[in-house]
């Protein structure tokens, strides 16, 4: 292999490394910011779910047994709360796997 050939090679695979590294930089900023974020949905779903098997039910039930109440809220639903911390426990489940394989 020429000299000249193997330098072009060198240069695209650097290249293409500096599109790597450029990329992995931003990505890190990504993960600061979704780690942040994950600690705000953690916090979220920590509250809802202290909520739910705290006075959720007495709540509910104490609202709905006014004889003129037509209110309605979503989190009052009878699974509205329970699926939605649920999901989120799933899917807490898939990403620390991911985590895991990418280590």
């Amino acid at each position: 292999m020429s000299k000249a050939k193997n330098l072009d090679e060198i240069r695209q695979r650097l290249s293409e490394m500096d599109e790597r590294t450029h990329r992995a930089e931003k990505d890190v900023q990504e993960m600061v910011q979704f780690l942040q974020r994950f600690q705000e949905m953690d916090a979220n779903i920590k509250a809802l779910e202290a909520y739910y098997h705290a006075s959720w039910m007495e709540d509910v039930d104490t609202l709905y047994a006014q004889e003129d109440s037509d209110e309605h809220f979503y989190s009052a639903s009878q699974d509205a709360i329970w699926n939605a911390t649920q999901d989120m426990y799933v899917e807490k489940i898939k990403l620390l796997k991911a985590m895991m394989n990418s280590i």
